[in-house]
């Protein structure tokens, strides 16, 4: 089995969380994980959160793709939701144990995205703004792409799981 990086990307407000929770209820072949998820003991080991400060950010990415790695070395394969771009991982580079990385977006018109950032407790315009911005970015970055604003959440974890099969031949 060749490495291959799954990477199922979005700005905030795509529907990435909603989209893994429907991916882990089918009980696929594969391993799914939230960059989220160890956000709170790695700011812990950090002493400092993680989410708000950005200098952490290539250091927590490591971290996951060497946990990712491991997936690996154990034959599995894994899907990574996160809101990376191809910016992030530029920076420290393809990692080298991976013969490629495919990535999918989760995306939806701005004012759905608008609407559902408006409802999450905290969320400022500025915020909202960058969101925006971050979903522009990774339009113009990534091709294969989920319309999240007119799929079930149901219908988007079938479009995810096919689209790593669909890869998975290749590999």
């Amino acid at each position: 089995m060749n490495a291959i990086l799954y990477l199922v990307t979005g700005a905030p407000g795509a529907g990435k969380s909603l989209a893994l929770e429907h991916v882990l209820a089918r009980n696929s072949p594969y391993l799914a994980f939230d960059i989220d998820w160890l956000a709170a003991p790695a700011s812990q080991l950090a002493r400092t959160d993680i989410m708000s400060t950005s200098t952490t950010w290539p250091a927590y990415n490591a971290v996951w793709l060497e946990f990712l790695h491991a997936i690996h070395k154990n034959h599995r394969r894994a899907i990574f939701f996160s809101p990376l771009d191809q910016r992030d991982l530029a920076l420290s580079g393809q990692p080298a144990w991976c013969e490629r990385i495919e990535w999918l977006l989760l995306d939806c018109a701005d004012h759905t995205r608008r609407t559902r950032l408006r409802q999450r407790p905290g969320w400022t315009e500025a915020m909202i703004a960058e969101a925006l911005a971050d979903a522009q970015v990774l339009r113009e970055q990534i091709s294969a792409q989920i319309d999240t604003g007119s799929a079930t959440p149901d219908e988007v974890a079938a479009a995810i799981l096919d689209w790593v099969e669909r890869l998975g031949v290749r590999d």
